[in-house]
Formats: structure tokens, sequence, C-alpha cells
């Protein structure tokens, strides 16, 4: 895998000169996109355990990667995760983007995040609205 990483600098996920932001930097190439990143207990809704919004986000940011990786524009349109489990603050989780799929009207792709011992916590698939700056929507039909 290369080290090519597409970031915007105040990215709530991947931005580095977000002082709010997760901070999280990931490798990316046309294939994959991957991440690690240790949640601590700012990003917790129960004691000790990791928010489902924050994995959902991290799940979102990985796949939004995989895409600009090939250099496609596209926004989020709809996500579907499944918890398998639940993560533990201060445990260092693992983010990959693995599967893309470019169709005429949107593009899909796929996600995982897993825990310490490689056991994994939630799985996402994601649908995604092609955007040109002109019209943003032009290729969705909305």
């Amino acid at each position: 895998m290369s080290a090519k990483s597409i970031q915007s600098q105040n990215c709530f996920v991947c931005g580095s000169e977000n002082p709010i932001g997760l901070n999280v930097p990931f490798i990316c190439d046309s294939e994959s996109a991957s991440a690690e990143f240790t949640p601590g207990s700012d990003y917790c809704g129960f004691d000790g355990i990791v928010h489902g919004g924050i994995l959902f986000t991290l799940v979102d940011e990985a796949m939004m990667h995989l895409i600009h990786s090939n250099e496609i524009k596209a926004i989020t349109s709809e996500i579907k995760i499944r918890m398998k489990t639940f993560a533990r603050a201060n445990e260092k989780l693992r983010v990959t983007a693995n599967s893309l799929n470019a169709g005429r009207h949107l593009v899909k792709c796929s996600a995982e995040i897993s825990g310490p011992t490689g056991a994994i916590v939630c799985r996402a698939e994601g649908k995604f609205l092609y955007y040109t700056e002109d019209q943003p929507f032009k290729k969705s039909g909305l």
C-alpha cells in the first residue's frame, strides 16, 4: 500500500489542524484505505465503551478516502452499519475500506473496524452520490 493520503486540514476525522477533531491519518491506494485509532474516554457513550457514532464516522471516512483515492468525487448518501461487538476506550482500532464498485449513478463501498485482537467490531456498506463542482448532483438525478 502506498503512503498516499487525502486530507482536508480541517476535516473532523483526518484533519491535522482541527483542534476538536480525531486527527486520524489514513493510508490509501486505489484498492484500500486504512487507519489506526485509539479512542480515549472522551469518545465514549457508556463508561469505557466507544460511542457508536464515532465508529460510524470512522467507517464513513475510510470509505470516502478509498473513493477519493480512485479520483472519484462523491458524497455520502446512505450507510448501513452492523455492530458485532463493542469497542473499549484506550484500545487500538483498525478501520479498513477495501471494496469499491463505481456504478452509473452511485458508488458502493464497504468497510470494517477491528479491535486489538483482530475481532470485527462492525461492518458497514455505503452508497455515495457523484458530484461535480458546478452541478453537485447531476449524475445522481437529484
